[in-house]
């Protein structure tokens, strides 16, 4: 390895781009150009991946604002990406990738798209010199007006004095969406005098604590914990909502849709309902629109890209958007629409035609700013729109060659090029790997500025899109696409500004819930009950018959929500308790016979021996290095444990469960590279050729850098193909074979397995199961499962099966934007076009087999220029995979199937989901089906649509609600996650488990499980963590309405404190609710104490504790103890006032004294639990 190749530590390629920009470098003309005042300079003969590093020189150099247009929202997206790699992450700041908005039906657009063009705005107006990319398509829409945003600027600052009733309105006027909790940017929340606000341009939403009319404090907290994290000074705020909400834009809309069709009715029934103005209406709203270009200071650059493929881009998006308008107004004509429905007025809102800007306002902008114009290939006559060209500037740039893995044809060209005294500019996500391949040839590497300035080779860690030449400068770029064949590893996005709150109650009204003791109820309320001079919160649980019980919230911890497969409704149990322990007894009896047989096998497992792994390799660690995505903290703990499995001598057999697209590949692959790293070989296991194939490219892109050969097995490979691959394997020479079931024949032999990795074992009959097991005896295996578990039964588990779960999704993963709509022609038209406007793909789901095909035609005929292909459950392997292979290889735009695209397969180019007649489907099948769009990092969409004359069950109507409720990111949708969490349970432990599960609900099934292991394993420790010790006092301990006015969070406080396990754990939730909403009331701080006081009974194994007037009673459980040097103690606390009875201490209490009773006891009872 050669010692001149240590990460870079400068924030960019500086060297290289100040020598394009130099003196003699081949920019220098166009720069003396700008600097003499000229107008317009034209680049010649630039190709497309020389321009985002011309662009970087020209920008450092100049350090002006930039405007830089290109002809799709793809090319800027790659744009983007080499230019973050030319001029470093440290200037990531000055760098934004301008969308524009989305046209989808509605325009949802996700709250950090929203953030990043309010944030853009501001920028621009601030004069910040940003560096701006966008498409036509981002250019398309129109924004608020420069003089207005000015207006709606203001700031908070610590000591002034704004006014709280003021502020509160002016948010409500710049567009905020007021809610309980905050969960995303553009919302506040309001509690007693604090402010929770998450500010357009903020990097995180803010605390703002008033008293009376004055800010007392401002500080930054987290959106999962709801916890301050730092105080600030000052916060900017800048309006949410292009539009304000105010009179005189709502007339002006009005105003301007005049007519009496029926949009225009839609319209004036939009504005009664005093909906929200669409920002697609900004043409309407004001005077004089403005666009980007307006933003632009006078001393802007604005760079123009193939100014003849824009002017056919502009053309196609008008087109389409004429063909798109004409099927809804035939719709609306024939009366199909209802326009009293009011998704029907959006459908007709969503097709008013508003104007949009047109590249014909660029010549306003080219004649007050400079521009910088870089033809394509093939120019033809210069559009109107064009700037004159004052002078022409040629920079001849040339593709480079690529050498695809074949070393020594790289190593040939790289020392022709040196003999040449070239400068040759390696950008490589593998530097260690390439520097070996130099080393092993005997060429020096150099330090970049050598390199340049003599001639020679340096190395720099990057990702570019495509390398180049430029043969005037002597001159060469490489990226790992030219070297290795792989494509560049993608940029991180920006980050997403929206979060699923921890503190959200899961109890509501009506769920069912299972008591420890009395079982099975249902929760009809909470209701505050003042007994006996003594306030508090009960639950009110109704049971079988006529039975009510009141559960008070000091014993929250004996209730848990029942859960069970499908939306079961079980069987209300009997008060009293008698019944549920019989119940729960025939469970426990045969959950007894399961957790036999699961301690046995592990008991097995543990004696035998295996291959033991050697730790990472230098190329592991830049393997990990080159992921271009962080590690979420789950997938880091499922890599070490992976790795951990595999250096120990007994055989792996860990399973890795985690939702569909949260990074279970990702791990599967780290272990794979440490299995080859010592000479092992790897097979991958998967239930269909389509998987097969995917994994394929996966493993060989990610590899592509280093002299590993990874080979498929499937039915896509000839008879012929596949006995050579069997040959190599044989021999050695194969290192990963990916494959299905056909790695398990007999024929297929290994020189030396060392690595099994099996994806979605449930999907793989009896018989192969068996030939895993026989295989499993002496290698590692790691298997994968998208059928999440929960947490609870993880933790039994522990002991008999190595379980990893990965329950984070990725960072800056957008949320899918979900719609509930009736279906009908506009409707899917705009969908399906406005997806493809941005080049993505799009799932059409039918579930019915006998009218696929005319359904496909339909929107054939719809969208002519869609290419459409069919796919359906009953046909066969071999007709399907052809169809499945083109739709992955971008050859079809839309796929009409039925819900076979339910399992595995990842094509991120695939952001668009419509669903017809989603009122079939099951709320967990919905799920995951929405799951396989919103892989990359665009906003994707999921259309749930109905039949709109037909009338939904409620039953249909809750599910696509629930669905469009939990569009939140991994909120796994509680409901459908304990739907799939129950199958999950089913396949780790034997499938006939829902008849048990049903009748003692998830939770209980899981305790009893854990019990059972528990006690065949001889350890008690499960079962003692989970003894419960129940606080009975007559005390005021509640938290008040004037404190906390909504249910939901009350419930979830009183959740927190329920499931709390020590006085710490007590102290970290009084802390966050302290934080939320202010100072604890008395009520409230009662409640806590007496948590606390639980969680020292629990440790000290006392069950119960009973106070009345006269006496303190304290039930104490088995396994409870008492350290002999704690009598003289309780003896000094109660002045020798206590006794023991049968499994009891009793302590008298002294005489009554004025004031609340709690303070007589409360302080004995601490000192006496301390004590024992």
């Amino acid at each position: 390895m050669t010692a001149t190749l240590p990460r870079p530590a400068r924030p960019a390629l500086d060297a290289l781009l100040d020598r394009l920009a130099g003196e003699r470098g081949p920019l220098a003309p166009a720069l003396a150009a700008f600097e003499r005042g000229i107008g317009a300079v034209a680049l010649h003969e630039t190709i497309p991946a020389a321009r985002p590093t011309l662009l970087a020189a020209l920008y450092r150099a100049r350090r002006r604002p930039t405007l830089v247009l290109l002809p799709t929202p793809d090319a800027a997206e790659r744009a983007y990406a080499d230019l973050l790699c030319y001029l470093g992450e440290s200037r990531a700041a000055d760098l934004f990738l301008h969308r524009g908005r989305e046209a989808a039906f509605g325009s949802i657009e996700s709250p950090a798209e929203r953030s990043a063009r309010i944030t853009l705005l501001a920028a621009l107006d601030a004069g910040t010199p940003l560096l701006v990319l966008t498409s036509v398509a981002g250019m398309r829409s129109y924004v608020m007006p420069r003089t207005v945003l000015r207006d709606l600027r203001s700031e908070l600052r610590v000591g002034e004095e704004p006014g709280w009733e003021a502020t509160i309105r002016r948010l409500h006027r710049l567009g905020y969406e007021r809610t309980d909790i905050v969960g995303a940017v553009g919302q506040y929340a309001v509690r007693g005098g604090i402010l929770d606000l998450y500010a357009a341009t903020a990097e995180s939403p803010t605390r703002v604590e008033f008293f009376g009319d004055t800010i007392e404090s401002i500080r930054s907290f987290g959106i999962e914990s709801q916890r301050s994290v730092a105080p600030l000074e000052a916060l900017e705020v800048l309006p949410w909502g292009e539009i304000p909400r105010d009179e005189i834009y709502r007339s002006n809309v009005a105003e301007r849709i005049g007519g009496d069709g029926p949009r225009e009715r839609a319209v004036r029934a939009f504005l009664e309902r005093g909906e929200e103005l669409p920002d697609a209406w900004i043409p309407f709203a004001y005077d004089r629109p403005e666009t980007l270009f307006e933003y632009l200071p006078d001393d802007a650059l604005l760079t123009l890209v193939e100014p003849a493929t824009l002017g056919a881009i502009e053309s196609a998006l008008d087109e389409e958007r004429v063909r798109a308008r004409s099927t809804l107004l035939a719709d609306a004509a024939a009366e199909e629409l209802d326009v009293r429905d009011e998704f029907v007025d959006d459908a007709l809102l969503a097709e008013i035609e508003a104007p949009h800007p047109r590249l014909d306002a660029l010549h306003a902008a080219c004649e007050r700013l400079q521009s910088l114009v870089l033809p394509g290939a093939i120019e033809g006559e210069a559009p109107a729109w064009l700037p004159r060209i004052d002078a022409s500037i040629v920079v001849e740039t040339r593709p480079s060659e690529h050498y695809n893995r074949q070393m020594t044809l790289f190593l040939e060209a790289i020392r022709e090029s040196l003999a040449h005294r070239e400068s040759i500019v390696i950008l490589t996500s593998g530097i260690a790997r390439v520097g070996e391949i130099f080393s092993a040839a005997g060429i020096e590497v150099l330090p970049m500025a050598r390199a340049l300035a003599e001639g020679g080779i340096c190395i720099e860690h990057g990702s570019i899109d495509g390398g180049f030449t430029l043969p005037d400068e002597r001159l060469r770029i490489l990226g790992d696409r030219e070297i290795f064949g792989a494509p560049p590893k993608r940029v991180k996005l920006r980050a997403v500004k929206e979060g699923v709150p921890v503190t959200l109650a899961d109890l509501k009204v009506g769920d069912f819930v299972v008591h420890a003791v009395h079982g099975i109820g249902q929760y009809v309320g909470l209701r505050s009950e003042t007994l006996f001079g003594v306030t508090q919160d009960f639950l009110d649980l109704h049971y079988a018959g006529s039975d009510r019980m009141m559960v008070p919230v000091t014993q929250m911890h004996q209730v848990t929500k029942y859960a069970a497969g499908d939306g079961a409704t079980p069987r209300l149990s009997k008060m009293g308790g008698v019944e549920w322990a019989r119940t729960k007894a025939r469970v426990g009896s045969q959950l007894a016979a399961i957790a036999d047989g699961l301690v046995e096998l592990y008991a097995e497992r543990e004696m035998s021996r295996g291959f033991s792994f050697a730790p990472d390799s230098a190329w592991q660690s830049e393997l990990e290095e080159a992921f271009p995505y962080d590690l979420t903290p789950d997938q880091a703990t499922a890599v070490s444990a992976v790795k951990g499995d595999m250096e120990r001598e007994r055989p792996m057999d860990r399973v890795v469960c985690g939702d569909v697209g949260y990074g279970k590949t990702e791990v599967a692959l780290r272990a794979a590279f440490k299995a080859v790293s010592d000479k092992k070989q790897v097979a991958i296991l998967v239930p269909t050729t389509l998987l097969a194939a995917q994994h394929y490219r996966t493993f060989s892109t990610r590899f592509a850098a280093y002299p590993l050969r990874v080979e498929e097995l499937s039915r896509f490979k000839t008879k012929a193909e596949q006995r050579v691959v069997l040959a190599a394997l044989a021999e050695g020479k194969v290192d990963i074979v990916i494959g299905t079931h056909r790695l398990l024949q007999k024929d297929v032999v290994f020189a030396d397995l060392g690595l099994i990795v099996v994806d979605e074992e449930q999907r793989f009959g009896v018989m192969h199961k068996e030939r895993l097991k026989e295989l499993k005896t002496s290698v590692d295996v790691l298997t994968l499962s998208a059928t999440p578990i929960p947490r609870t039964l993880h933790m039994s588990l522990m002991g008999v099966r190595d379980l990893s779960l990965i329950q984070t999704a990725p960072k800056n993963r957008m949320s899918i934007k979900t719609v509930v709509l009736p279906g009908g022609d506009a409707v899917v038209t705009r969908a399906i076009s406005a997806e493809l406007d941005r080049g993505g793909q799009v799932y059409y789901l039918h579930n019915r087999v006998e009218s696929i095909h005319a359904v496909a035609n339909a929107l054939q005929q719809l969208i002519p220029r869609a290419r459409i292909a069919i796919g359906h459950g009953q046909m066969t392997e071999g007709e399907l995979e052809p169809i499945m292979q083109r739709f992955i290889d971008g050859e079809t735009d839309v796929l009409v199937a039925t819900t076979i695209i339910e399992n595995g397969i990842d094509i991120p180019n695939v952001n668009t989901m419509i669903v017809s007649d989603a009122d079939r489907f099951g709320l967990a099948q919905l799920y995951q089906l929405r799951g396989r769009v919103g892989r990359s990092n665009h906003q994707a969409y999921c259309y749930l649509l109905y039949q709109g004359h037909k009338v939904l069950t409620e039953d249909a109507k809750a599910r696509l609600e629930a669905i469009r409720e939990f569009t939140h990111l991994g909120s796994g949708l509680q409901i459908a996650m304990r739907d799939l969490e129950i199958r999950g349970a089913g396949n780790l432990v034997g499938a006939a488990q829902s008849g048990f599960i049903a009748s003692v609900g998830f939770d209980t099934y899981c305790q009893l499980l854990a019990d059972a292991i528990a006690a065949r394993r001889g350890t008690s420790a499960t079962m003692e963590e989970r003894q419960e010790a129940v606080i009975d006092v007559k005390v005021s301990a509640f938290v008040p309405d004037d404190y906390v006015p909504q249910v939901s969070q009350k419930i979830a406080i009183y959740q927190q404190l329920a499931r709390a396990r020590s006085e710490s754990d007590v102290e970290e939730i009084a802390a966050g609710v302290r934080d939320r909403f202010g100072p604890l009331p008395r009520p409230l701080e009662t409640l806590v104490e007496i948590t606390k006081l639980r969680s020292i009974a629990l440790a000290k194994r006392v069950s119960r504790v009973v106070v009345d007037e006269r006496r303190l009673t304290l039930g104490v459980g088995t396994g409870f103890a008492l350290d002999p040097a704690g009598i003289p103690k309780l003896q000094s606390l109660t002045r020798n006032r206590f006794r023991f009875a049968e499994g009891k201490i009793l302590v008298d209490l002294p005489p009554a004294q004025e004031g609340p009773s709690e303070r007589r006891w409360m302080p004995l009872l601490r000192g006496i639990l301390e004590a024992l």
